[in-house]
């Protein structure tokens, strides 16, 4: 039962650590803002909020996943 505890912890920080960074990317970029053109974007079409939600998405995902697995393996 201590896996799963330390399981979630991990996630929740997991979660903590990226809306944090997120928090600073879009500070540093309204910051030191640039016009967005084809030759700024990742491949000419990935915007960086793409980028940005997908990590989110991501983290959010893995926190909650691998906390289900936990408690259905200890089960």
């Amino acid at each position: 039962m201590a896996l799963v505890w330390i399981t979630t912890v991990i996630g929740i920080i997991s979660i903590g650590f990226c809306l944090m960074s997120v928090k600073i990317l879009y500070r540093y970029i309204n910051r030191y803002r640039f016009d967005e053109s084809k030759y700024t974007l990742l491949f000419g079409f990935v915007r960086l909020r793409y980028i940005a939600a997908a990590y989110i998405v991501i983290s959010i995902l893995f926190g909650v996943i691998s906390t289900v697995f936990m408690f259905d393996i200890t089960l």
